[in-house]
């Protein structure tokens, strides 16, 4: 649990460089990162459940 926090801060930190960087089309992109994020995250969670 403490790698898949540590994980997601490093994620959420580089997705608001990458939104400052690239500010033209920043909302959907950040919105499809996170959701991809969020989805890479449940799919661990379930597979060190089930093990």
């Amino acid at each position: 649990m403490i790698l898949l926090r540590i994980l997601l801060g490093l994620i959420i930190v580089s997705l608001s460089v990458y939104s400052l960087i690239a500010s033209k089309a920043n909302l959907i992109g950040y919105l499809i990162i996170m959701l991809v994020a969020l989805m890479i995250v449940t799919v661990i969670d379930r597979r060190r459940r089930q093990k």
